[in-house]
């Protein structure tokens, strides 16, 4: 063999052992390449699926929230009409064991209801809720010590019925408080759900 075939093989070989190397470097760096993406992808999904459950776990708390400052606007309404029932009665249209029945049920919701979702309110919220449960108690007292005093509650003392039509206008702004904070919510869910998803 003639000196420069030599040479030209010597050099296809190092110019194959170069191509072979780089090659090599580069499947390499696109393995490590893949390998980063796929966790970065895993990642992206883990991320996704842990939004998505903050997600449900939101709505859930959402709907537990938006449920109970329904229903206690609903018992409040319940209290305000035992009242309205009682300021407006006919003679003997209504006993007293009724009407303490009714007005203790509805104290004992209120109660109930405060103790549930108090801690997931927010502070007006909370302020309205609690004080339409002591409003409920002071309705009770009242209804309570009356029947001490008067055979049937369409025979009330004017000053209890004053009393009794001054809590119903507290009742209505407590239920006028949690029915805008409900509102206010649902507007605010409303408008988070129009957002797109990260």
């Amino acid at each position: 063999m003639p000196p420069t075939n030599v040479v030209i093989a010597l050099l296809t070989g190092i110019f194959a052992l170069l191509v072979a190397a780089i090659s090599l470097v580069n499947t390499l760096l696109a393995s490590r390449s893949s390998a980063r993406q796929a966790l970065e992808l895993e990642a992206l999904k883990s991320a996704h699926e842990k939004s998505e459950s903050r997600r449900t776990l939101l709505d859930a708390e959402f709907l537990a929230i938006f449920d109970a400052l329904k229903n206690a606007c609903s018992v409040i309404q319940r209290l305000k009409d035992q009242i309205q029932i009682v300021l407006l009665s006919a003679r003997g249209s209504i006993g007293w064991k009724a009407t303490l029945s009714s007005a203790s049920s509805s104290r004992d919701e209120l109660f109930g209801l405060y103790e549930d979702i108090h801690v997931r309110l927010q502070m007006g919220e909370v302020r309205a809720l609690h004080h339409a449960k002591t409003i409920g108690l002071k309705v009770y007292d009242l209804l309570q010590t009356a029947s001490k005093s008067t055979a049937n509650p369409s025979r009330i003392r004017p000053k209890t019925r004053k009393d009794l039509e001054a809590l119903r206008a507290e009742l209505s702004d407590c239920q006028q408080i949690l029915r805008e904070s409900r509102n206010d919510r649902l507007c605010q869910a409303t408008l988070d759900l129009s957002k797109p998803r990260e």
